[in-house]
């Protein structure tokens, strides 16, 4: 996590193989959502193409693509960004506050153990 970025709580539903973290930084909260493997989740996430930038995640053994889009439809007009990619068949989905440039670092650095 980014210098300053804060753990705040997590919500847990191993029924739904949901969870939803959250972390404050810079004053603004930060959702990181992981959706189980249950099903097969490559149909689920269907972002615009043509209004996202897609990222690349660099992993041992390859990469993986993600989708960040602007949402400027936040509370006073707030710019969110949302990024969305699939990874191990689970569904992941990191948005906040945050500049497009430090959005794009935490999905660099991202790690993954299986």
């Amino acid at each position: 996590v980014p210098l300053g970025m804060k753990f705040e709580n997590v919500y847990i539903n191993s029924e739904e193989e949901y969870a939803r973290f959250q972390y404050v930084y810079e004053e603004s909260a930060v959702y990181l959502i992981i959706s189980g493997n249950r099903t097969d989740r490559t149909e689920s996430m269907s972002p615009n193409s043509s209004k996202a930038d897609v990222v690349y995640i660099k992993l041992l053994n390859g990469e993986i693509s993600a989708y960040l889009t602007e949402d400027a439809s936040g509370n006073q007009g707030t710019v969110i960004y949302r990024a969305q990619w699939i990874y191990q068949n689970c569904q992941y989905e990191l948005s906040g506050t945050l500049e497009k440039e430090e959005i794009i670092k935490i999905l660099e650095k991202m790690r993954y153990t299986v």
